[in-house]
């Protein structure tokens, strides 16, 4: 709300009986001049600072998963508005979001035991128990399947204040990591391979595409052809024929020379021009890589051969 011209806050009051988990203030806030003069009931919520109800700090967390809710579910849910990190206002980080007015069951006194919904008609507390159960399986109907095990991962970044991550995983991996990011709402900017994403990928994210940067060594194929020319001339023919004209490349005997195959060939394996790999393993005493004498020829490997000649 930077600029938002004469800003007053009026009507502070904490509840007494609620919200134990959260240091709460309930506020009204006035803002603008003349007839665009708007007034609007809000609610504080401070991270604690002295007691706390849960073992572990999870408020950035907490404000994480319930802005997820507000914006992207129809889960029972006062809109979440803002976050504040700078510790100066309260001495802890702080969310600000919709008051709803409600009766709203005490902790102190225990609700069990006294007050509205104690003294509610069996029928009124059996309303009250299944609207709180329908509200927790809208929450885990919130995200999409296959992405909540990726969402532990987004939390813990959120949680430790990061503001951006790189996401050196395979495609399946990342894009998942993405979505769940995209269904928490979460401010985070994520790197990742280009590779791993194709474009139907990178348009489903829609202006969550804003958040992610995508790396290659070359640029993509659908680059403009005005910055670089070259990508005019790549095709699968063009491809195909630098193979062909590539005969014996020189690996400095590292490998006999490399011939790409000319054709698919039959099996797993059938299109491996240089078949031949070194076998390596540690040997902790030294400390050392040690490479064996004989190469190992997957193709005859896999065919079940063991005796076969080495390359020249």
């Amino acid at each position: 709300m930077a600029g938002t011209a004469d800003p007053a806050v009026t009507g502070l009051s904490i509840p007494g009986a609620t919200e134990w988990s959260n240091e709460t203030i309930l506020f009204d806030a006035a803002w603008g001049a003349g007839d665009d003069r708007r007034t609007r009931r809000l609610v504080a919520r401070i991270a604690p600072s002295g007691h706390q109800v849960f073992p572990d700090e999870t408020f950035l967390r907490q404000h994480t998963v319930m802005r997820a809710l507000s914006e992207r579910s129809d889960v029972p849910m006062a809109t979440i508005h803002w976050l504040e990190t700078d510790p100066s206002w309260f001495g802890r980080p702080f969310s600000i979001m919709d008051h709803v007015a409600a009766d709203v069951p005490t902790d102190n006194p225990p609700y069990a035991g006294q007050g509205w919904l104690h003294d509610a008609t069996p029928e009124q507390q059996a309303r009250a128990w299944d609207a709180g159960v329908d509200a927790m399986a809208a929450v885990h109907r919130v995200v999409p399947e296959g992405t909540t095990d990726f969402q532990q991962f987004v939390l813990a970044a959120q949680d430790s204040g990061a503001t951006g991550g790189g996401l050196a995983l395979g495609e399946a991996e990342a894009i998942q990591v993405i979505r769940a990011a995209q269904q928490l709402s979460t401010d985070i900017v994520f790197s990742t391979s280009l590779g791993t994403f194709g474009q139907a990928d990178a348009e489903a994210l829609g202006e969550f595409a804003d958040q992610v940067v995508f790396n290659s060594e070359l640029p993509p194929a659908t680059a403009s052809t005005d910055r670089w020319p070259t990508l005019a001339d790549v095709s699968g023919e063009a491809i195909t024929a630098a193979f062909e004209t590539a005969q014996g490349i020189d690996f400095f005997g590292l490998i006999p020379p490399w011939t790409p195959p000319a054709g698919t060939g039959e099996g797993v394996f059938g299109a491996v021009s240089n078949p031949y790999y070194f076998q390596v393993s540690f040997d902790p005493g030294s400390g050392e890589f040690v490479v064996d004498d004989e190469l190992l020829n997957v193709v005859e490997e896999v065919d079940g051969n063991r005796d076969y000649p080495q390359p020249g």
